[in-house]
């Protein structure tokens, strides 16, 4: 099946047009955000079972660069998502996954990353592998600890960090010396 193809049936299953980009037959981007609410993702009032079933879809397209999943309330991705190891701009903002999903290490060179407003607890150890990281959204979340592992982030322009339950600011953020923002915000300091 071809990409269009598979875009195609995804836009069946979702119901309308969606914004994606194709370079030389592959899809590049994909976005599953609404652009006439912009609180509203395109799959957000989908059942779960046909949010898997779009999401496998998604999975087949495998030159993605850009995927945007934001604020579709999604509470679990598939792992067969892995096959996206050329992202490089991720964004599973406003969700409810409660974990980082695991499939994310599968990913070759990730560079964005948004995980905002997901009641993530933690930070998996497995994401220090992404040392070219530009930007980094985990604001909103229980988080109490930023693993010292992820000091390889030595790329990082943007963190941001604010509304989670960490203590204080790790030392090895202040050597961060590419960060441009920084939010911390309201916490537990």
């Amino acid at each position: 099946m071809h990409d269009l193809d598979i875009i195609k049936e995804i836009e069946k299953k979702v119901g309308c047009n969606l914004r994606y980009e194709v370079v030389k037959d592959r899809v590049r981007l994909l976005d599953l955000t609404s652009s006439n609410y912009i609180f509203q993702g395109l799959i957000r009032h989908h059942s779960h079972e046909e949010k898997q079933e779009i999401l496998r879809l998604v999975s087949k397209l495998t030159d993605l660069h850009y995927l945007n999943l934001r604020r579709n309330r999604l509470f679990k991705t598939p792992d067969c998502l892995g096959n996206l190891v050329n992202l490089e701009y991720l964004d599973l903002g406003s969700n409810y996954l409660g974990k980082i999903p695991e499939w994310i290490k599968e990913i070759d060179d990730l560079k964005y990353l948004n995980v905002g407003v997901n009641e993530l607890e933690e930070l998996p150890l497995f994401m220090e592998k992404f040392s070219n990281l530009d930007s980094l959204l985990m604001h909103k979340n229980k988080v109490r600890v930023f693993p010292e592992e992820y000091s390889s982030f030595s790329k990082l322009r943007v963190l941001n960090m604010y509304f989670n339950a960490m203590k204080d600011i790790p030392d090895f953020v202040y050597d961060f010396a590419e960060l441009r923002t920084f939010s911390w915000g309201i916490s537990a300091i």
